[in-house]
């Protein structure tokens, strides 16, 4: 059958340059090939087939050219239309990951400016004791509640039973470390007497539990 010829459906029946352009997107599609290697055909094709005659035949490649040079230029356009499609992909997927980032980070900062009072006390035992990471009862509801609004995140696997409840250490996660302040947290800068009984008495039942455990077994004698 001659190229270009119709076929008794009445359809144009594909040339065999477009049949031989099918079969070798299909067989690199097949194979399923990284990037790297892609590009590792679509280069030394494209050199091949954009290089002048008097190059070629330094190298004593004019001769497997001039036979070769179709399937090569569909190998170079094929090749090189891969890496196209992977790259309009990858930044597509970029842009993406950075949109959805930035909207995760502004649904979290909106989540720590709405804090309620007694999540607010929860985050001042970290100011409270002076440390990044704090040891917190996971399974009370005010810090599963700061867990699930991805305020603070547990940053180890060992767990203690105490009176307070078990207990993980946990941190203020960094996106928001920032917005947490002692002024936020209504911890004034140069407490009183008064202030500090005050910050005291709110702290939660749980934790002078867990203070009381801690002094009672990992106290240093």
């Amino acid at each position: 059958m001659l190229e270009g010829e119709i076929t008794m459906q009445g359809k144009l029946a594909p040339s065999s340059r477009e049949m031989s352009m099918t079969w070798i997107s299909d067989v690199l599609s097949a194979l399923k090939l990284p990037p790297k290697v892609v590009a590792g055909i679509a280069i030394p094709s494209g050199v091949l087939v954009l290089a002048r005659d008097s190059w070629l035949a330094q190298f004593g490649l004019d001769a497997f050219m001039f036979f070769a040079r179709p399937y090569v230029s569909l190998v170079f356009i094929v090749a090189s239309s891969i890496l196209l499609v992977e790259s309009l992909v990858y930044a597509r997927n970029c842009a993406s990951a950075k949109l959805k980032h930035r909207r995760s980070l502004a649904k979290l900062n909106e989540r720590a400016d709405a804090l309620d009072p007694a999540e607010l006390i929860v985050l001042r035992e970290f100011f409270i004791q002076g440390q990044s990471t704090v040891k917190l009862p996971m399974d009370q509801p005010v810090v599963a509640g700061l867990i699930q609004k991805g305020i603070i995140q547990q940053v180890g696997q060992l767990g203690e039973r105490t009176g307070g409840g078990m207990t993980f250490p946990f941190r203020i996660r960094d996106e928001v470390v920032h917005k947490i302040t002692p002024e936020m947290l209504g911890l004034p800068a140069n407490p009183t007497d008064q202030d500090r009984k005050r910050i005291v008495s709110e702290r939660p039942q749980y934790m002078m539990s867990i203070q009381r455990h801690d002094e009672l077994f990992h106290s240093r004698w």
